[in-house]
């Protein structure tokens, strides 16, 4: 029996190794999957942790049935992974999905990556507490008690809601247009959240996308919630084995 891991950062799945892993430093240029298969004397498949999730996801939850699926992860960042004609889609250098980076306004607010404008900056859980934050909602407990205002009927937190579900529906008229997307599956923290930003998503999608696909493609909240990632790394382990 092999073991699946899923790893915050730049992944080469072949060789289990983690190039860059910003939020676990120690990781950087480490073999992973060698090292941890010698601790356990299994082999061991790493994996970046969102395509682990939007495997789980496929396979096992939301995402089933569908053949162009993004899996968006909304959260301290926006991950995304991409299930393409039955496949993960990594790109040539383990990059695709990077949903979060894509620019939606050029002059926009400074993302960690270090451009303007980002998915990431407008529609993550960091994203809704600065501008609940600067909009003199209370923030202690996080986006959930951002959540618990806009649904009390605070206008300034629906606002802030308003602002991150335009931004998503934006980038995901794009990936529409460009992918045929069929489904998009939204997950991590503030998934919790979607019904609150959904209708402003739904409104930029519908003002944006190709009304071809936009018949076939929808919306689904996550079915695995924060088992989707453990579900995919397992699946992924086993096919890892031929099994």
């Amino acid at each position: 029996m092999g073991v699946g891991i899923g790893v915050p950062g730049l992944v080469d799945p072949d060789r289990g190794r983690v190039a860059v892993a910003p939020n676990l430093p120690a990781l950087n240029e480490r073999e992973l999957g060698p090292d941890l298969g010698r601790v356990l004397g299994r082999p061991v498949r790493v994996e970046n942790d969102v395509n682990a999730i939007a495997v789980g996801e496929w396979r096992k939850g939301a995402g089933r049935g569908a053949r162009a699926l993004l899996v968006v992860t909304l959260g301290t960042g926006v991950g995304g992974g991409l299930i393409l004609a039955g496949t993960l889609y990594r790109g040539p250098d383990g990059t695709a999905g990077e949903v979060g980076h894509m620019p939606l306004r050029p002059g926009g607010p400074r993302c960690r990556c270090g451009a303007r404008g980002c998915l990431e900056v407008y529609a993550s859980a960091t994203a809704v507490v600065a501008a609940a934050r600067a909009a003199g909602v209370p923030t202690e407990g996080g986006a959930a008690a951002v959540a618990v205002a806009a649904r009390a009927g605070d206008p300034r937190a629906r606002k802030v809601f308003a602002r991150a579900g335009a931004a998503v529906g934006v980038a995901a008229a794009g990936l529409v247009n460009l992918l045929n997307l069929d489904r998009m599956v939204i997950g991590g923290g503030l998934a919790g959240a979607w019904d609150l930003m959904e209708p402003h998503a739904r409104r930029e999608l519908g003002r944006r996308a190709f009304s071809r696909p936009l018949e076939r493609f929808r919306w689904a909240p996550s079915l695995l919630g924060d088992d989707a990632g453990v579900v995919g790394a397992a699946i992924l382990a086993k096919e890892n084995m031929g099994a």
